[in-house]
């Protein structure tokens, strides 16, 4: 009787403690673990209302390398570009495949030095009077960080 006495509260205390771990188990609640990540955002735009004075902004939220393409253009679309020397900023901006880099990675709200020096126009024949020249300024920004550009604008390595 006193070995039943025994294993019986042996088998109590047990059960007690399984159950007492379970339920302590079931009701802890853990702190909440917070990951908060934020994305950058490039985002750039052209300024200048004058040939002289086109600059480009970082407007987005992360340092990034930036590229710009022209693209002259007369008001009569017939008339060929070829004729067309625009001189840029060769100590800020460098070229490589039709584009115009910018030498240095450009901070958040920062503006670029002047693109465009000066536009000269050779062997301007009689048609082209009365003509415009509109020189359109097509900006890209990639985010500096990781080498992004390698991917974003498909190319081994900067030209600077």
């Amino acid at each position: 009787m006193k070995n039943r006495l025994i294993i019986f509260s042996a088998i109590l205390l047990i059960s007690i403690m399984v159950a007492g771990g379970t339920f302590s188990w079931l009701i802890s609640s853990p702190e909440a673990s917070s990951n908060d990540i934020e994305m950058g955002v490039v985002k750039v735009e052209v300024i200048g209302n004058n040939i002289d004075n086109i600059m480009v902004r970082n407007i987005g939220t992360s340092d990034c390398y930036l590229r710009v393409l022209t693209i002259p253009q007369w008001s009569d679309q017939s008339l060929s570009v070829s004729n067309v020397d625009i001189d840029i900023n060769d100590s800020d901006w460098i070229g490589k495949g039709g584009y115009y880099y910018y030498k240095y990675p450009l901070g958040v709200d920062e503006l670029t030095t002047d693109l465009i020096e000066n536009i000269d126009f050779t062997e301007l024949t009689p048609e082209y009077e009365g003509a415009e020249l509109t020189v359109k300024v097509v900006a890209e920004g990639v985010q500096s960080a990781n080498e992004a550009w390698k991917e974003v604008w498909s190319i081994d390595s900067l030209p600077f």
